[in-house]
């Protein structure tokens, strides 16, 4: 019984095995040259470079903006999140994007590195209003107490109860082990 192996190459195969000349043109990578390989790159690059200026991606070229200083806000962390600047877009048509680093203390802030803000950009006047006002509005949503009260901690203990067994201590007989179970599955009740 033969392979695939033994069996002789196929002649367009066979041809690529002999020694070919050194040629002189450019190299061929999948059918085109160096050159035209370039030009097609080229032509991409100035595609998108058009998509740019016309503001088709993301809307670079809006004509409002303003910037929004949201290094103190407690609600910093929501207003940075991709979903929330996504959700803004989606529902006022201006583009949110955050810029500057955030600072504990904002005294170390420099023009290279600004306090942590929001720059909001929009075509017309209205829709930058439209995204002002969402900005403040969940700048507004109370998030509560950041450090939990020491009362709720107690309120979430598990109910316990000691029942007394009655067994005299048998040498090589471990009660707690029987009753709780391989890995505590006999008292774990898991909710679902």
């Amino acid at each position: 019984m033969s392979s695939k192996w033994d069996q002789p190459a196929p002649a367009a195969a066979a041809s690529t095995t002999e020694e070919q000349p050194p040629s002189t043109s450019a190299p061929i990578v999948n059918g085109k040259t160096a050159a035209e390989a370039a030009a097609a790159a080229a032509a991409i690059a100035a595609k998108i470079a058009a998509q740019f200026a016309d503001g088709a991606l993301g809307g670079l070229n809006e004509a409002y903006s303003k910037d929004i200083d949201i290094n103190d806000v407690r609600n910093r962390y929501m207003l940075t999140r991709g979903s929330t600047q996504t959700e803004i877009h989606e529902e006022t048509g201006a583009s949110v994007s955050t810029k500057g680093v955030w600072y504990p203390d904002r005294s170390k802030a420099t023009e290279k590195d600004p306090p942590l803000y929001l720059h909001v950009a929009a075509a017309t006047p209205e829709i930058l209003q439209k995204a002002l006002d969402k900005i403040d509005e969940l700048m507004s949503i109370d998030l509560g107490s950041l450090v939990e009260d020491k009362k709720s901690l107690m309120k979430r203990k598990w109910p316990e109860e000691k029942l007394p067994v009655g067994l005299e201590t048998i040498r090589n007989f471990n009660v707690r082990a029987k009753v709780v179970g391989p890995q505590g599955s006999f008292v774990t009740y898991h909710f679902f």
